[in-house]
C-alpha cells in the first residue's frame, strides 16, 4: 500500500474529478426530469456528508485503479492501458454489482443504465486524470528481482524468475502465460524434461546461448517425433525457443525489462 501514499496527489485529484462528474451527471438528470414532477427526478440535492463519503469512496477506487496502472503491461500505449484498465474493472466488477443491486431492488432498466453510465464515466475520468498527472511505483519495488546492471545497459546475470512479455517484437498475447527460470549458468522452462534448457554466458551486452551437452546428445539421438516429457509444451514455446537460441545480446529496456535479441529474433522478459 506504499504506492497510495506516494501517489496521494493524483489519487485525490482523480477522486475529486469523479465526484464532480457524478454531481454534474445527476444534477443534469434532475434538471432534465424536473418538468415531469418531483417523483421523476433522478437525483437529489447533495449534502456535505454525502459528498465527503463519495470523495472517500472514490479515492479508494482511484487508489485501486492507480495500482492497476502501475502493474499493467507496458507493451500497449499508456493511454490505451489507462482507459482499458478502467473499462475492464468497470465491466468486470462495477457493472455486475450495479446490475445485481438494481435487480434485487427492482429499480428498473432505466435506473440501471443511468447508474452504469455514471460509473463508466467516473472510472474513465479517474484513469485519465491518473495518467495525465502520472503514477509511480513505490521505492520498495526496487527490491524486486531485476537484471544486474552492467555498463552500457547490459546485464551480468539472467538469474531470477521471468515472465515472457513479447516474442519477435510482438506482445505475448496468449490465453496462458509462459515463465522462464534462470540461475547464473542456465535458463530453462519448467518442466526441464520438455527440453528447453540452455546454458549461457554474458560479457557486457554479448550473450552466448548453447544447449547442455547431455541434452544435445539426447536431441541428436532421438527422433523429433518422440515425446520427451509427459506434459505437452504450449505451442508458443517454440517461438520462445527460437528466440532464445538465436539471442546474441542482452540489454535492459526503459521499463526495466530484459530484451534478448539476435538473428532476427527477440525475447522480452519481465521479472516476476
Amino acid at each position: 500500500m506504499l504506492y497510495i501514499v506516494d501517489n496521494a496527489v493524483p489519487i485525490l485529484a482523480a477522486a475529486l474529478a469523479a465526484v464532480l462528474f457524478g454531481a454534474a451527471w445527476y444534477g443534469w438528470l434532475d434538471r432534465r426530469s424536473a418538468p415531469h414532477g418531483g417523483a421523476a427526478r433522478e437525483g437529489r440535492a447533495f449534502s456535505s456528508a454525502t459528498l465527503v463519503l463519495a470523495l472517500l469512496a472514490e479515492a479508494w477506487m482511484a487508489a485501486i485503479l492507480a495500482g492497476a496502472l502501475i502493474l499493467a503491461p507496458v507493451e500497449a500505449g499508456r493511454w490505451t492501458v489507462a482507459l482499458g484498465s478502467a473499462g475492464i474493472i468497470w465491466a468486470g466488477f462495477v457493472l455486475p454489482v450495479v446490475a445485481v443491486t438494481h435487480g434485487l431492488r427492482r429499480l428498473g432498466w432505466r435506473r440501471f443504465a443511468i447508474d452504469a453510465v455514471h460509473w463508466l464515466g467516473a472510472m474513465l475520468l479517474m484513469a485519465a486524470v491518473l495518467r495525465a498527472i502520472g503514477v509511480a511505483a513505490p521505492a520498495a519495488a526496487a527490491t524486486l528481482p531485476a537484471p544486474s546492471a552492467a555498463p552500457g545497459g547490459g546485464v551480468t546475470s539472467l538469474a531470477g524468475e521471468w515472465r515472457v512479455a513479447g516474442v519477435d517484437g510482438a506482445p505475448f498475447d496468449e490465453p496462458y502465460g509462459l515463465a522462464l527460470s534462470a540461475d547464473d549458468k542456465e535458463i530453462w522452462w519448467e518442466p526441464r524434461c520438455a527440453g528447453l534448457v540452455r546454458r549461457y554466458t554474458l560479457a557486457g551486452e554479448r550473450l552466448a546461448v548453447s544447449m547442455p551437452p547431455a541434452q544435445a546428445s539426447r536431441a541428436a539421438a532421438a527422433p523429433p517425433s518422440v515425446p520427451v516429457c509427459a506434459l505437452a509444451p504450449p505451442p508458443a514455446l517454440a517461438g520462445v525457443r527460437r528466440a532464445l537460441d538465436a539471442a546474441q545480446t542482452a540489454r535492459r529496456t526503459p521499463e526495466n525489462g530484459l530484451l534478448l535479441s539476435g538473428g532476427g529474433h527477440s525475447l522480452l522478459l519481465f521479472a516476476q
